[in-house]
């Protein structure tokens, strides 16, 4: 890979809004996250972009700004497990290839077949260990280590007060997030 796009979901349309960090803050702190690895980029293209924020519209953006390059779509258990939910799923396969990454309390082998089902016309490739759709594009389920720890539960500690981030985020990002007091308690 040439680089890792990370693209900051402005809008998730399967979350509802809560009090936390607004959308340029989290383009913020994700810019300072990347910021070094010359690998990762922080993408801020769902910002310019009205309404939800869908994966495909995102991937149809992605494509037509570089037709011939190959795009991954890199995921975790806990989002494909809720694939079949999203806006046009029987796309995304057809658009990119995808790596689903295992997470902590998300078994890799329960329901996949039915979440691959959503995704159109894919099938189990055994020769290569992964799933292929018709268009050739494929879907690799990679288990890879991750740390047990969630966005919400990031959210968590910095509620939690100074000194709760400590190894879950950069130094960098738990100052902005202290120094903004993001995810702090609403007062009543």
């Amino acid at each position: 890979m040439q680089r890792v796009l990370l693209v900051l979901s402005a809008r998730p349309p399967h979350r509802r809004e809560r009090a936390g960090a607004g959308i340029e803050d989290r383009m913020e702190m994700l810019a300072m996250a990347t910021a070094g690895d010359p690998l990762l980029e922080a993408s801020d293209l769902e910002l310019h972009r009205q309404g939800p924020s869908y994966t495909y519209d995102t991937l149809a953006a992605l494509r037509a700004a570089d037709p011939h390059s190959e795009l991954y779509l890199v995921m975790g258990m806990d989002a494909f497990a809720d694939i079949a939910s999203w806006h046009r799923s029987a796309e995304i396969l057809e658009m990119a290839n995808m790596i689903v990454t295992s997470r902590p309390g998300y078994p890799d082998d329960e329901g996949a077949l039915d979440r691959v089902a959503a995704l159109g016309d894919a099938c189990y490739d055994p020769s290569i260990g992964c799933y292929v759709h018709s268009s050739g594009n494929v879907l690799v389920i990679h288990d890879v280590a991750t740390p047990d720890i969630s966005a919400s539960d990031i959210r968590r500690s910095a509620a939690a007060g100074p000194g709760g981030l400590d190894g879950l985020v950069t130094a960098e990002v738990a100052r902005f997030i202290e120094t903004k007091s993001l995810y702090q308690p609403r007062p009543n």
